[in-house]
């Protein structure tokens, strides 16, 4: 595990503590080390090895730790790892194998804009993948309809990919090339299976394409619009009766009528389950009673008669449950 030690206050910043479902960072953290900027450490992913670099950062007013990914090298383990700007600034990593090669990774002297550094090098297919897309919704459908793109550095050889995933799906789906600065909006298509871009979740793929190893597209943001199709609810409004010498549908008068109909109507007020009811038509419905709107009130007195107990008229509002 990895600790930080501030004044007295220990802080796990091991890797593994900051992701879910991702076995390539929760190894063992093999050596770490450090520049003005950041924290770099190489992670044990197997004969792999992580390189990442943590830092604390703010996002959305919130200030908390941070690691970003930034190589991955195919190595049995490390002894030790410095940072160096002998000749260039780097990252060099020593493995426990004696054999194998010393490595580096170039580190860049120009953290607020990396393309102006001349120590770095653009590949052609590299790939970001953003977290799973639900707008707080995690339950309800989403039709994703479109995205559009911030970008600078653009031209018709330098752009970026946009590819889309839906919860469930094995593959990824190509939406298009985005070549023109600052925006480019595309629409999302049908899958490989003809399925239209609806689910509870997406999650995108952006890949970076040059045609020249010192340009590189900038990618400043996106932003995806989608069309919410919520649970469509079952509602039943309806007005029960509640009176002495109500005829039921057998066509007999139950003893009780009055005193159990209050009953049942009060005990499915105080329910914290849904209750079963039979509905006009005699179908067995489970329900949960829902407040009224504040127009209408919970019963109407219809009779107040001397000697009789008074006829009511309940409003209720119950929705649908379904339990199985």
């Amino acid at each position: 595990g990895l600790v930080e030690e501030d004044s007295g206050t220990l802080t796990w910043r091991s890797p593994s503590e900051f992701c879910t479902n991702l076995p390539e960072f929760s190894g063992r953290v093999f050596a770490i080390a450090g520049d003005e900027r950041y924290l770099h450490a190489a992670v044990d992913n197997g004969s792999k090895i992580e390189i990442l670099a943590g830092r604390l950062e703010t996002i959305n007013g919130t200030t908390g730790w941070v690691w970003h990914p930034l190589s991955e090298i195919t190595l049995d383990g490390v002894e030790s790892m410095y940072v160096s700007v002998v000749v260039e600034k780097r990252a060099w990593i020593a493995s426990t194998t004696a054999a194998n090669s010393i490595y580096f990774i170039p580190l860049t002297k120009e953290y607020g804009d990396i393309t102006s550094d001349a120590d770095y090098d653009f590949l052609t297919g590299g790939y970001l993948v953003t977290p799973w897309m639900h707008a707080n919704m995690r339950g309800d459908d989403k039709s994703y309809i479109k995205i559009t793109l911030t970008m600078e550095d653009t031209t018709s050889a330098i752009y970026m990919e946009a590819h889309y995933q839906k919860l469930g799906d094995a593959s990824w789906t190509d939406i298009g090339d985005f070549k023109t600065s600052p925006t480019t909006t595309a629409y999302l298509p049908v899958d490989g299976s003809s399925k239209k871009p609806t689910s509870t979740m997406m999650r995108f793929k952006f890949v970076g394409i040059t045609n020249d190893t010192t340009k590189t597209p900038k990618l400043l943001g996106y932003d995806c619009r989608a069309i919410l199709y919520p649970t469509v609810r079952t509602i039943i409004a309806c007005t029960v009766r509640c009176a002495y010498e109500t005829m039921n549908k057998q066509g007999g008068v139950p003893e009780k009528a009055y005193e159990d109909t209050k009953t049942a109507i009060e005990n499915g007020r105080d329910a914290t389950w849904p209750v079963t009811i039979y509905d006009i038509d005699g179908a067995t419905k489970t329900v949960k009673f829902l407040p009224l709107p504040g127009n209408i009130p919970r019963w109407n007195l219809i009779k107040d008669e001397r000697g009789r107990v008074q006829e009511r008229h309940y409003n209720l509002l119950l929705q649908e449950v379904q339990l199985s």
